[in-house]
């Protein structure tokens, strides 16, 4: 579980510097979330934009289910982040997302 919520920390830290190398060694191919959240920064990233926010809390897990010989766990978090702001090489802010609880 400690490892779960440290990965939902990440979230601010990979959209203010796009730095993706623990995101995605720790993503498994069938998180969906985790592949798209990786594009979104990519896209960031290439229009050489940068984000201001979006700091992340992971809170207590709300469910985990594990398989049948106990061997893998699928771990549901809920997480909040600051509002988040995507700002162009000019300076202008481009995109806004509201600080949000998921």
């Amino acid at each position: 579980m400690a490892a779960a919520m440290y990965y939902l920390s990440l979230y601010g830290y990979v959209l203010q510097t796009g730095d993706l190398s623990t995101w995605e060694s720790m993503a498994t191919s069938e998180c969906g979330f985790c592949a798209s959240f990786a594009d979104h920064v990519r896209t960031i990233q290439q229009a050489r934009h940068t984000v201001q926010g979006g700091t992340s809390r992971p809170e207590v897990a709300r469910n985990v289910d594990l398989n049948g010989d106990a061997s893998d766990a699928v771990v549901r978090l809920s997480a909040s982040h600051d509002l988040i702001h995507e700002i162009n090489s000019d300076g202008a802010t481009v995109a806004v997302s509201a600080a949000a609880t998921d």
